[in-house]
């Protein structure tokens, strides 16, 4: 393949969304964002704008059932439908035609107008959550409220059903609906200004293997169909009209990455055993039911953290204890007889839930630092005592143990056994079945927590090392605010200190711990946390071969010596630095 014109080419950095390395033609979707009008309505026309409204949503819904068959019909998993099921959920609850309706009848103002109020503000409680997945969901937000105005207005949605064979699809945004067009696997790959890692045609990409590069500034603009592209769903490069010099090195790198992916399936079922024999636990990080067809194939050992937060974000009402028994016993019961490690409930008034009783509530200055995790369950026992009475029945199915997140101090570890305790005896006055104990772990999170490490220990059975937060509040910088990236250091000389310590207190008490954030994921990392101690890693599934491989390859002495260096750094971008210098010499 050559270049098709004199341009000059040029490089385009995104967010590597799905692995994998494509070239081939652009084909440019141009989708225009709706507006529609604003004016004020007399009294007599309020009831026709609402009137106006209800049929909108009608046509809202039938489309997106529609869509919803078509995907079944083709065979689509759970991970295919399930944002549209979220989007379904948002047009029939009652609270958006009555709050639209409210909004037209207090400030006399048409529909559309009405729907861009009611959905801003909708969208603006998505953008204060501090949870990547969770602040992705205002995007799904936005297409509802597309969807629902592009029938106001009468108009037809645009599709992608006409895209060349193999084309690369360049889009400010693809929608749930393009869903289809993935599935009948004509898309070669694709890039788009909007979106993250967790934005719903990332999640499809990755279980359709489509290499896919998001959050690309500028990418509409500076593509036409037609034009050749080469797509790096491993780093985030998107290359407009590559010159043949780039075009031989992305061949170059596409033959290499075949031969690396055949030596990780090769190593994918041996055990995670180090070249001196050191055992290692690789285990995943699982937010539904569905994540489990993923596992088999990544070589999990286990779950070290079910986020059971989506258990309670992915319906319309809070499930009940039975409710939830179904699905921990399901996941136990798939696992088997592998331990499953269930999160309790971490969330809090940022995350526009949960109120008892009440279907708003007041929003606070400074969610991060606000009631989140064990700090909001300890205050709602009618959410927090239900699901340890069903992870305390779910134990009769299978290994399980629990763990508590956002844990600052000793009092809140004595209060989660003292409700436990309570619900355990509640339960066999009940005459349910119930084991004597299950561990109780803790998410080590908080610099309190990590600096008293030695004295939580003797409290509890496991710490599980949650690196996104520990960071976040260690260099007290938002992780989702650009421009503090440069503060998000995982080997800052503080970070790396406070993860020695917190793994050597576990080890001194005699008692396991695993990390479960993202760099556990990163193999970068993979020998400094070796050397510092850690034996028990929990990542997302696809993380797992990657991670495997590593640990079969070097030997604990040598990861001794990195964590000693990265120990004595001065700086985390040096000790970042040294740490790429050392994988380049055991990986060239």
């Amino acid at each position: 393949m050559s270049t098709a014109t004199t341009q000059p080419a040029l490089e385009l950095r995104g967010i590597a969304a799905s692995p994998g390395i494509t070239s081939g033609k652009a084909f440019l979707v141009d989708r225009a964002r709706l507006e529609g009008r604003q004016f004020v309505l007399e009294p007599g026309e309020v009831g026709g704008e609402i009137r106006r409204l209800e049929r909108a949503l009608d046509r809202s819904r039938n489309q997106v059932q529609a869509l919803l068959r078509r995907i079944e019909a083709l065979g689509g998993g759970a991970e295919h439908t399930g944002i549209l099921e979220v989007h379904l959920m948002m047009i029939e609850d009652p609270e958006l035609v009555e709050g639209v309706s409210r909004r037209i009848r207090d400030r006399l103002i048409n529909v559309e107008w009405a729907l861009k109020v009611f959905l801003g503000e909708l969208k603006e409680s998505f953008s204060r959550i501090d949870d990547e997945y969770l602040k992705e969901r205002g995007n799904d937000v936005d297409q509802v409220g597309q969807r629902i105005l592009q029938n106001l207005l009468g108009h037809r949605e645009s599709t992608i059903a006409h895209v060349p064979h193999r084309s690369i699809v360049v889009a400010r945004e693809l929608l749930p609906s393009d869903t289809i067009h993935l599935l009948k696997g004509n898309i070669g790959g694709f890039a788009t200004e909007l979106g993250t890692r967790t934005s719903h045609v990332a999640i499809i990409a990755r279980s359709m293997q489509v290499p896919a590069v998001v959050g690309v500034d500028g990418l509409t603009r500076a593509v036409s169909t037609g034009d050749t592209l080469i797509l790096d769903g491993e780093t985030g490069r998107v290359v407009l009209r590559p010159s043949d010099v780039q075009l031989k090195e992305h061949r170059n790198r596409r033959r290499r990455l075949r031969r690396k992916q055949k030596v990780l399936e090769e190593d994918r079922h041996l055990p995670a055993i180090t070249r001196d024999g050191t055992r290692v636990s690789l285990l995943a990080n699982v937010d539904r039911l569905d994540d489990l067809d993923a596992l088999e194939a990544s070589g999990a050992e286990g779950i070290g953290l079910y986020r059971s937060e989506y258990l309670f974000l992915d319906g319309k009402r809070i499930p009940g204890e039975d409710e939830q028994l179904d699905t921990y016993c399901e996941l136990l019961r798939r696992m088997a007889p592998h331990p499953v490690i269930i999160r309790t409930l971490d969330i809090g008034a940022d995350k526009a839930l949960l109120e008892e009783g009440a279907g708003r509530h007041s929003r606070p200055n400074n969610p991060a630092l606000g009631l989140r995790g064990i700090r909001y369950t300890l205050r709602h026992p009618r959410l927090f005592e239900p699901q340890l009475r069903a992870v305390l029945r779910a134990a009769a199915c299978g290994p399980v143990e629990l763990l508590i997140p956002m844990v600052s101090c000793i009092e809140e570890i004595r209060s989660v056994k003292e409700t436990l305790n309570r619900c355990r005896i509640e339960l066999e006055a009940d005459e349910f079945p119930v084991v004597s104990r299950i561990p109780l772990g803790i998410m080590i999170e908080t610099p309190a927590a990590a600096l008293i490490g030695p004295t939580l220990a003797r409290e509890v059975d496991f710490f599980s090392i949650g690196t996104n937060d520990l960071i976040h509040y260690t260099m007290a910088a938002d992780r989702t605010d650009d421009r503090l990236a440069y503060l998000y250091q995982p080997v800052h000389p503080a970070i790396v200190r406070l993860f020695a310590e917190v793994i050597q207190a576990a080890r001194q008490a005699g008692i396991d711990v695993n990390m479960c954030g993202e760099i556990a994921g990163e193999p970068l990392y993979t020998p400094l946390l070796l050397g510092l101690g850690l034996r028990s890693f929990s990542m997302s599934p696809m993380a797992i071969p990657r991670i495997k491989y590593v640990v079969r390859r070097i030997n604990v002495a040598d990861a001794e010596a990195v964590a000693k260096v990265a120990l004595a750094g001065t700086s985390g971008p040096e000790v970042h630095e040294w740490l790429l210098e050392h994988h380049r010499r055991l990986f060239p």
